[in-house]
């Protein structure tokens, strides 16, 4: 039976929010995408990339938070 303490729970839980804001971000990032592809006016098309931007920024750190938790479960080696 494998046993996992306080600290593994909280990650798990926390991991499994992360992963919907990580569904979240991607999904937004696309209709950015969709509608930079649309945009005819140069302005409008700026704000868009700059929102990109944005949400790339929060998905890449939501990725590395998501690796972080995942060390939690890393098999500890013994010696």
């Amino acid at each position: 039976m494998i046993m996992i303490n306080q600290e593994m729970y909280d990650a798990a839980k926390k991991s499994e929010k992360l992963k919907w804001d990580v569904i979240r971000y991607e999904d937004q990032i696309e209709e950015i995408d969709r509608k930079v592809q649309e945009a005819i006016n140069d302005n409008v098309k700026f704000d868009l990339c700059q929102d990109r931007k944005e949400i790339q920024a929060r998905l890449d750190t939501t990725k590395a938070c998501i690796d972080e938790i995942l060390c939690v479960f890393d098999p500890i080696p013994f010696d």
